[in-house]
């Protein structure tokens, strides 16, 4: 199975709450590892990320600056985990380096990072199924290749609340349904 997971409402989660936004963005970095250590116990073979536009390095540098720094913290922590090929698909000149770091063949579970994909994105497998956390029922613009015959779920939670036990529920609740292919 190949799950494209879209990490929405982050920021809404944190609004009004008194999170710093270096905060906001380390949990975002944190949720993602636990999701994907998530997936890898459900077997699932490949989970696709998409991680943020060009459009979000357009916010007020408040908001930029951390999340920039989250990001470096989590690519170090991509390149120490053990057990995972990870991909970035995409890019984006301001933070290359930051993306290059988080390139790595370790076998185990496949998880690619879509980063400022205008366009077309080509994976190398179909998506199966694409969850969408923060309550938005669209695919954020995202155009990619074999995601016609995926299953959708939605979720109302915003990305930090969504946890492992919400990603088990959520694949239980895609393997579950039948394909029928117009039959």
């Amino acid at each position: 199975m190949h799950l494209l997971i879209i990490p929405d409402g982050n920021r809404r989660h944190s609004k009004g709450g008194g999170v710093s936004n270096e905060l906001k963005y380390d949990s975002m970095m944190t949720n993602v590892a636990s999701l994907i250590k998530g997936v890898g116990e459900l077997n699932i073979e490949e989970v696709s990320f998409w991680m943020f536009s060009s459009d979000n390095l357009k916010r007020p540098p408040e908001d930029v600056g951390p999340f920039i720094r989250s990001l470096r913290k989590f690519s170090d922590w991509v390149q120490g985990k053990q057990g995972i090929t990870t991909k970035v698909i995409g890019g984006c000149e301001p933070i290359e380096e930051i993306l290059e770091n988080m390139n790595k063949d370790d076998g185990g579970t496949r998880v690619n990072f879509l980063v400022n994909t205008k366009g077309r994105i080509e994976l190398e497998t179909p998506i199966d199924a694409v969850i969408r956390t923060g309550g938005e029922l669209r695919l954020s613009g995202l155009d990619i290749n074999g995601i016609l015959d995926a299953e959708l779920y939605f979720s109302d939670k915003m990305f930090p609340e969504f946890k492992k036990e919400d990603l088990k529920e959520a694949v239980l609740d895609i393997k579950q349904r039948q394909q029928r292919h117009g039959r």
